[in-house]
């Protein structure tokens, strides 16, 4: 059950998004980036340095990507993918895997790993010239995390000094984020966290400038003000396409991309090979694309679980613990005569590849659904065509085999925010088929991150078994051990809301005149200013 540290700081690495839902892209409804923006500018790549990242739409049909810079959508992956090189955090992870600091040039752990300094770089501002200081820092942190407490759980800063006070918006002199020393920030926490250091890395808690508010809430109308690497130069009226410049007080390197257009596209035949392409494909590599010798592939490892959800809603089909039993076993009759074409698709049964390969063993439950039924359900849009079609008749036979003719409704056009709203609330859709990045192991802040906090993918726990699971492990502070992971598979059997599916991993196509070795496959999205273009 051990892990090496890089191993644990990967798996981390990919939480939101976590899990992760980041309900990642997969686990996500849009996508990045375009091709024809990319022919159209690559005479003028090279001298410029310009970078064109296009992310691939599933299908031609598909509506183009349409970004969001709100920080509560920053762990949708490819928001995420803009707002890492945006946004700037205390610590980035590097090419290695592993969190090194970004606007903190150090970091120390004391009593136990119950208090952490962080210590400032100097002359750090804004991208419109506003200083970032250890008080700014606080102050900032502090806005964010009381928005994110209002709906859901804040991971690790739970564990904060004062926090529940603050939460509550009492006086909060005595929470345990305070500014020390001048550029020092100072977490104090009332019992030892691991891992969380990792969670700094992520948007969320990264610093968001003051000019990106009004009246506390997130407003934009004299465009977005930057704390990382890269600012906004343009972001098209419809959201999809956004050119974003490097700042030259914090992208010190000259071989880095100088602008990067980022846009999404369905891609086919031969693709724009450079100068300075790349191309984010997710778990397939499109069939479709006929010049794949002129890049370099890069795969990560397996870590993105695609997984059905059977909502328990109340006054759903699948509030009833029974209905969700039988339509998981009747499931497994099936699975086999639904399997997704691509081989970047593995069959699992469970959560991650350590649990023991036999079939749940579920009791028989009493189904109960009408003969005829609407069920809403929702899809990860980073699906071909055909990959659909073979989701949803699998979703069809399942319920025919149970008696119940199923009409199902799928909703279209919704924004980021919206469906957002509606597949974390576990109370719109009947059934959710959506991925997460779960990392390769288990881990107790992963799994609580996907199933007890909206920050991440938002998996049910009808029981309850799960997060009192996660806290009975936080409390004791006891690693994650053989009771762990039987006690979790349990949990998941009985409760039958979340049905393992497939395991899959990333992949991208880098142009060849990007040095092979500032690309690495350990993160889920690139930090731009780490690339190198020859």
């Amino acid at each position: 059950m051990s892990l090496s540290a890089t191993t644990k700081t990967r798996i981390l690495i990919y939480l939101v998004p976590i899990v992760i839902l980041l309900s990642l892209a997969v686990l996500s409804k849009w996508h990045l980036l375009g091709t024809s923006v990319v022919a159209d500018q690559a005479k003028s790549n090279h001298n410029m340095k310009r970078l064109n990242y296009v992310i691939a739409l599933p299908q031609k049909e598909a509506k183009k990507i349409n970004f969001s810079l709100d920080p509560d959508d920053s762990d949708l992956l490819f928001n995420y993918t803009v707002l890492n090189n945006l946004i700037g955090t205390l610590v980035k992870t590097g090419l290695s895997g592993k969190v090194e600091p970004y606007l903190a040039k150090s970091w120390e752990v004391f009593d136990g790993g119950k208090e952490w300094l962080f210590t400032l770089k100097d002359n750090i501002r804004c991208s419109d010239g506003e200083p970032i200081t250890a008080t700014s820092y606080v102050e900032n942190l502090k806005r964010q995390l009381h928005s994110y407490s209002k709906r859901s759980s804040v991971l690790l800063f739970d564990k904060i000094e004062g926090w529940d006070s603050f939460k509550k918006g009492l006086p909060e002199s005595d929470l345990g984020l305070t500014s020390v020393n001048g550029n020092q920030i100072h977490f104090k926490f009332t019992e030892k966290v691991e891992w969380g250091i990792e969670l700094l890395r992520m948007p969320y808690f990264g610093y968001w400038c003051a000019k990106n508010f009004v009246d506390g809430h997130f407003s934009t109308p004299n465009g977005f003000v930057a704390s990382g690497p890269y600012t906004v130069k343009e972001f098209l009226s419809d959201k999809t396409t956004i050119v974003m410049q490097s700042r030259t007080d914090l992208v010190t390197s000259s071989d880095g991309p100088k602008e990067i257009s980022i846009t999404s596209s369905f891609l086919s035949g031969n693709l724009t090979s450079g100068p300075y392409q790349t191309y984010y494909l997710g778990a397939t590599v499109p069939s479709e694309i006929s010049n794949l010798q002129d890049f370099r592939l890069v795969k990560s490892q397996p870590t993105m679980l695609m997984a059905m959800i059977l909502t328990p809603r109340s006054g759903g089909i699948f509030e009833s613990v029974e209905n969700r039993v039988a339509f998981h076993k009747q499931f497994l009759l099936i699975r086999n005569d639904y399997l997704l074409p691509s081989k970047s698709y593995t069959p699992t049964n469970y959560f991650y590849s350590i649990s023991p390969s036999k079939l749940p063993e579920l009791s028989v439950g009493k189904w109960t659904v009408p003969k005829n039924v609407e069920i809403k359900l929702t899809l990860p849009s980073r699906i071909t065509h055909q990959e659909r079609l073979t989701l949803l008749k699998m979703v069809e036979d399942v319920f025919g085999k149970l008696g119940t003719k199923a009409s199902i409704i799928e909703e279209q056009g919704l924004s980021i925010s919206e469906w957002r709203k509606r597949a974390n609330s576990n109370q719109y859709y009947d059934i959710k088929i959506t991925t997460v990045d779960s990392g390769a192991n288990f881990i107790n802040p992963c799994t609580q991150m996907i199933f007890c906090s909206t920050l991440g993918a938002s998996f049910p726990d009808p029981s309850g078994k799960i997060c009192s699971l996660v806290k009975k492990y936080e409390a004791t502070q006891r690693p994650v051990d053989q009771e762990y992971v039987e006690t979790f598979n349990s949990a998941l059997e009985s409760d039958a809301a979340v049905i393992p599916l497939f395991n899959m991993g990333y992949a991208w196509l880098y142009s060849k005149d990007i040095d092979e070795n500032s690309i690495s496959n350990m993160i889920e999205a690139p930090s731009f200013d780490n690339l190198k273009l020859n």
